[in-house]
């Protein structure tokens, strides 16, 4: 349900039928039937009017009760409450002669864990052994069998035998008796006056008060003592304490306050995947009579975000003429490790009442799940798939239903089905991303224009609060739905078989809008990019172009100098915002494949070099070459951009941008240029490109013979350019299959552009993969470092290695022995030598463990990281040596 506040400022009594009309509609929409409230108010410091811990008569109110099954009541705060104060209730009749209790019947003693303020209402739900309240804690006794045939109810500090009496009513239908005389009656004690803070009642079941519930503490109790302002029955129905009557009370005295409220806060976020935030849960804050701002805080990892603006520790809310109307505050957690965190969101002003909420949250690696993208647009009568993917699986088996919300227009059996069933099983051995078939069901009906369902997940095995929703969009018009490389296909000429068809589109936005008035930008999605354009005085769509929104478009397809583009744009309509965006690809010139795509260059140069990026007009282009390659090829920088007018590199550069073309006749097959969307797309050169030289590709080496033969490695230098530093080199050694994620061998050479490796280390290197004997595919390539940059050799040469006849080595050796391997609790590792490190390393390329000086004979234990594979570094000698492992083979 969503969150219903209002917040209101009495400042004359003509508002009276408006306030009259609120509480009503608050009333109508509470949800608090037996729910204690999983967040906490909790108010410290002090007002204009101090907090009590001992309250006086009058202080508090019954206001409901109700003495059928289950017994009920509602206790309205007039001042406001320390923590710790107790307050205890009981049905005894009292004695006037014997100034005691008739002691015959239950007691109950609340307290409260958290201060209160006046306007607080406590509701008592004493459901036989299951006494629950939706504020502070019961701490003895109950009170679950008041008399439907009349009875008393007392509120009372002290203690039985030396009350200090704060309330009471009477519902015998006889009044207050001279003296108690049996269970259903009782005197009215000292201190007590009836009309005042006492109330006598005639004889029924139920009751609610229907006065007034905003004003000050003494206009309040006059009205709730006022028995003509009560409605009673001897049916429950519409006379519920925690569903009927009066659900919202305003206390108003005239000092500064802050009112904190909310039906559907929830400030436990549950366990959540670590640096994963949470959705965040909302509240309202309002002030009036107020001094000073409004000031919000909470400590990491929680954050806060007032009225939709940026998350942050802290924020402010300025008054008005010393009055804060109702303003949205949202909460998250967002955690950077694991572990249970606790805090109090503090709301506080000079001179008011501070407002806490409790927060708390635990933050675990913990098999997750989603969906890969928050929606997606599908065409009737054909047939798709729904990604979801899992985080942390381990050895976990994962079952994920996907189930359709309800409200739909879309619906299952009618619109979509599912091929095999909706449901996705992550075992160990699967991918971290699965697909659903799913088909959309022609129904040869006309209908909406869209038709949606919102599906979510029913998951065993995972984190429950890891719960993801997919909007599902079924489209049912005149415009074909495609990816973008399906309408992209071209003739011999260049131009767009599809040319003038109307295509819908879905993508994510790369760049800003290039123009002031109208729309242009460009959108990719998982096949190719494509540029969009509407031009000023077309309609308006409500939407401010930002890069990383998935959008969808629709439009025209059409052809300008050879650039494809979606133009007479029907809609743009936002998905999802920051959604994933790509990595650019890397090529040494720009052509037809690059085309509204993101692309990066590296070691570009100008071929007149200028000193600024000088733009005219609309846009200016500037001849470039890649360095390497001797490429030419045209950098594009619109007026638009932030590269506009600002100082050019005087040495190489990197540049990244979107592919454009400028061609004017047939074929459109030249004019490629690269268009950068910002300053920070051109990136100074520091290093310069090298090559690998020997062994050279396709080289065959055969170990034979001494151990301490060498086989040596060089390459070519790379040089420091624009007054980047001399670099280091690293040569790196891994299988014909990898991609030197993981390399088996990593071993730096300083600054030199050589290495020498004896045939023994190589052999030990490669371990099991070179048996004596055999051989083994394998490739190496170097990487320069100068502490900011990293040039990888334009290079990777293949070699094979052989291994012949080692003297003294006729058999496998390896560098380390590591056993048991796959590993539960405890990993063993035997070196052949000493060795100066250790470091165990996961899939993502996180160092988990660090060993230095370890053993020769080393144990490890893994015990309590997830079941999966890792990569162990052994650091021997300056050269490192990895070897994978397997974490698995628990019960």
């Amino acid at each position: 349900m969503a969150i219903i506040f209002v917040w209101l400022v009495i400042c004359q009594r003509s508002i009276d039928v408006l306030i009259r009309s609120v509480l009503l509609f608050l009333q109508k929409y509470s949800i608090m039937k037996r729910v204690v409230l999983s967040f906490m108010l909790l108010f410290t410091g002090w007002s204009m009017t101090s907090a009590q811990g001992t309250l006086s008569a009058g202080d508090v109110a019954i206001v409901a009760l109700s003495s059928d099954d289950p017994d009920e009541f509602g206790l309205l705060l007039l001042a406001d409450v320390l923590s710790g104060t107790e307050i205890l209730f009981t049905d005894m009749g009292w004695e006037a002669t014997s100034n005691a209790f008739l002691r015959t019947e239950d007691s109950m003693t609340w307290k409260a864990n958290t201060n209160l303020p006046a306007g607080t209402l406590i509701l008592f739900d004493n459901d036989p052994g299951i006494p629950a309240v939706n504020y502070g804690t019961i701490t003895q006794g109950k009170l679950d069998d008041l008399s439907d045939n009349g009875d008393q109810l007392f509120v009372f500090q002290g203690t039985m035998a030396n009350p200090n009496f704060l309330f009471a009513i009477n519902f015998d239908g006889n009044g207050w008796e001279p003296n108690a005389t049996n269970a259903n009656n009782s005197a009215l004690p000292t201190g007590l006056v009836n009309g005042v803070n006492a109330l006598a009642l005639p004889e029924y079941d139920n009751y609610i008060y229907t006065g007034d519930s905003i004003g000050s503490s003494a206009f309040l109790r006059g009205q709730i003592c006022d028995s003509s302002l009560w409605a009673r029955s001897d049916v429950r129905t519409n006379f519920d304490p925690s569903l009927n009557g009066r659900q919202a009370f305003l206390v108003d005295n005239g000092t500064p306050s802050i009112r904190t409220y909310s039906s559907t806060f929830n400030g436990d976020f549950g366990q959540i995947t670590v640096n994963n935030q949470s959705a965040p849960s909302g509240f309202f804050v309002g002030g009036s009579n107020l001094i000073s701002d409004i000031m919000i805080s909470v400590n990491p990892p929680f954050e806060i975000s007032i009225n939709g603006g940026t998350y942050a520790a802290s924020g402010n809310i300025t008054p008005t003429l010393g009055t804060v109307n109702p303003t949205v505050v949202d909460v998250r957690m967002n955690p950077q490790t694991t572990g249970t965190f606790f805090d109090t969101v503090q709301i506080s002003s000079i001179g008011a009442f501070t407002n806490q909420l409790l927060v708390r949250g635990e933050a675990l690696l913990y098999p997750s799940v989603s969906f890969l993208t928050s929606g997606g647009l599908y065409n009737e009568g054909n047939a798709d798939s729904i990604g979801v993917s899992i985080l942390n699986k381990g050895s976990n088996t994962v079952i994920v239903n996907i189930i359709s919300q309800t409200n739909t227009t879309a619906m299952e059996g009618q619109h979509f089905s599912y091929s095999g069933g909706p449901q996705a099983i992550f075992h160990p051995g699967t991918p971290d991303t699965l697909y659903v078939p799913i088909d959309f069901l022609d129904d040869s009906l006309s209908g909406p224009q869209f038709r949606t369902n919102r599906l979510a997940f029913m998951l065993n095995g995972a984190d429950p609060g890891s719960i993801d929703t997919f909007d599902l969009i079924i489209r049912e018009n005149d415009y074909r739905y495609s990816k973008i490389a399906e309408i992209k296909q071209l003739d011999l000429n260049h131009v767009a078989i599809s040319m003038d068809s109307l295509f819908e589109v879905c993508g994510v936005v790369y760049g800003t809008n290039t123009l002031t008035s109208g729309y242009s930008f460009t959108l990719i999605d998982e096949t190719a990019g494509i540029s969009t354009f509407a031009m000023a005085g077309e309609p308006d769509f409500g939407y401010t172009i930002q890069e990383g929104d998935s959008v969808l478009v629709r439009g025209r397809l059409s052809q300008v100098d050879g650039l494809i583009q979606l133009d007479m744009l029907d809609t743009i309509r936002l998905i999802k915002a920051l959604a994933i965006m790509k990595n650019p690809v890397l090529a040494n010139t720009v052509g037809e494949k690059h085309e509204n795509d993101l692309v990066r260059i590296d070691h570009v140069a100008f071929v007149n070099p200028p000193f600024v990026w000088l733009v005219t007009g609309s846009g200016s282009a500037f001849e470039v070459y890649n360095t390497v390659t001797l490429d030419t090829f045209e950098i594009y920088v619109r007026a638009t951009s932030t590269l506009a007018n600002t100082s050019a590199p005087t040495g190489t550069f990197d540049v990244v941008g979107l592919g454009g073309q400028l061609d004017g006749s047939l074929p459109y097959d030249q004019g490629y240029r690269l268009l950068p969307r910002y300053a920070a797309d051109v990136i100074i050169d520091e290093l310069d490109s090298f090559k690998l030289n020997s062994p050279i590709q396709n080289t065959t080496v055969t170990l034979q013979g001494s151990p301490n033969q060498t086989l040596k490695f060089d390459w070519f230098s790379s040089k420091p350019l624009n007054g980047g530093s001399i670099p280091t080199y690293s040569i790196l050694f891994d299988l014909s299959t990898g991609d030197f994620l993981f390399p088996i061998m990593e071993s730096s050479s300083g600054v030199d552009t050589s290495i020498s490796f004896t045939y023994q280390e190589l052999i030990d290197g490669f371990g099991s993969h070179l048996p004596n004997g055999g051989s083994v595919a394998a490739k190496w390539t170097v990487k320069a470092e100068n502490g900011t940059q990293v040039e990888w050799s334009r290079t990777v040469h293949l070699i094979t290695i052989e291994r012949g006849v080692i003297d003294g080595l006729n058999f496998v050796t390896t560098l380390a022995r590591i056993y048991p391997n796959p590993a539960s609790t405890t990993l063993h590792v035997e070196t052949n030598k000493p060795a100066e490190e250790m470091r165990l390393y996961d899939l993502n390329g996180r160092c988990l463990l660090e060993i230095h000086s370890p053993q020769r004979s080393q144990d490890i234990v893994v015990d309590k990281l997830p079941e999966g594979v890792y990569f162990l570094s052994i650091q021997q000698e300056g050269k490192l040596y990895r070897s994978r492992v397997v974490i698995g083979m628990r019960d």
